[in-house]
């Protein structure tokens, strides 16, 4: 099966088989640097709710059984540098996102979400190697001219934005906007 990804990953290898995603699994933060910042996996736990129903618990510690692992993300400062990289493993009998900072962890849940919107409970076991050739990406949005965008709307701009992995937004506002001095 060949998916679709933006941007599209460094290396990519279908290793066969499928993983069928099921209720009541949890999402484990194996690394105590991940316990205060859990925002990737909130964000793949919605995505998950949204696209199948399930609720996946988010854990600080692995459960007593390894059947009631749904996802692993963990922290690897051996892995190099790029704080950016990750690796996304799907296997048969779970997942497991593995970067050397949190943002390696957010874009790895972006690839995941991605593959999740495309393929829904029937994930195709996989390996994920990717870093961003560049560090900073972005996009300048031009709201001087035309209708100024509402907030709610940014929020969903940035939103997709950063699911396409994209860093930064620029807003050039020219004249849009009055002030005093």
């Amino acid at each position: 099966q060949n998916l679709l990804f933006l941007p599209y990953p460094r290396a990519i290898e279908y290793t066969g088989g499928v993983l069928e995603l099921s209720n009541h699994k949890s999402i484990v933060l194996a690394d105590p640097r991940l316990e205060q910042i859990p925002f990737s996996a909130r964000r793949f736990q919605t995505a998950l709710k949204n696209a199948a129903g399930f609720e996946w618990e988010i854990v600080a510690r692995s459960p007593e059984t390894q059947e009631c692992i749904g996802l692993t993300l963990e922290l690897d400062a051996d892995r190099g540098k790029d704080e950016q990289a990750y690796t996304l493993d799907i296997r048969p009998e779970g997942i497991h996102i593995n970067a050397p900072g949190e943002a390696g962890i957010f874009y790895g849940i972006c690839t995941l979400n991605q593959i999740l919107d495309q393929c829904g409970v029937r994930l195709p076991c996989l390996r994920v190697e990717d870093a961003p050739d560049f560090q900073e990406r972005g996009v300048m949005l031009d709201i001087s001219r035309d209708k100024v965008p509402k907030i709610e709307t940014l929020y969903e701009l940035i939103d997709r934005l950063a699911s396409w992995k994209i860093n930064q937004l620029q807003l050039y506002t020219e004249h849009t906007f009055a002030f005093q001095n």
